[in-house]
Parts: C-alpha cells; structure tokens; sequence
C-alpha cells in the first residue's frame, strides 16, 4: 500500500481488512495511508476507542 501511495499522491486510499492491531494501524499511517477502516478489529477487542484515539492524535 505504501507504494500504491507514493505513487498517486493525491489519490486518497482507504485502507480496509487485515487491520488487527494498533500496530498495524500504526505501520499504515507511517506509510502514508489516513484513513483506516476498523471495524472488526473494535469488535473483537483487539483495538479499543482510547489506544485508537491515542494513535490517531
């Protein structure tokens, strides 16, 4: 995804499944991609509304 979005900078992606952990969301913001799509990983606990937050400052 990183490269996808080095290469069309201005394309906005939506990064969507496979999501799990705060790491992850964390790797992805570091490779550019903001908006992330949690859904799941809120369901199952394995990402809660303050560590998300907190990420997302």
């Amino acid at each position: 995804m990183s490269r996808l979005q080095q290469e069309f900078p201005e394309t906005n992606i939506i990064a969507s499944g496979g999501i799990s952990t705060i790491k992850d969301i964390e790797d992805l913001q570091t490779a550019g991609i903001k908006d992330i799509i949690v859904g799941r990983a809120l369901y199952d606990g394995n990402v809660t509304l303050p560590a998300l937050k907190e990420v997302m400052k």
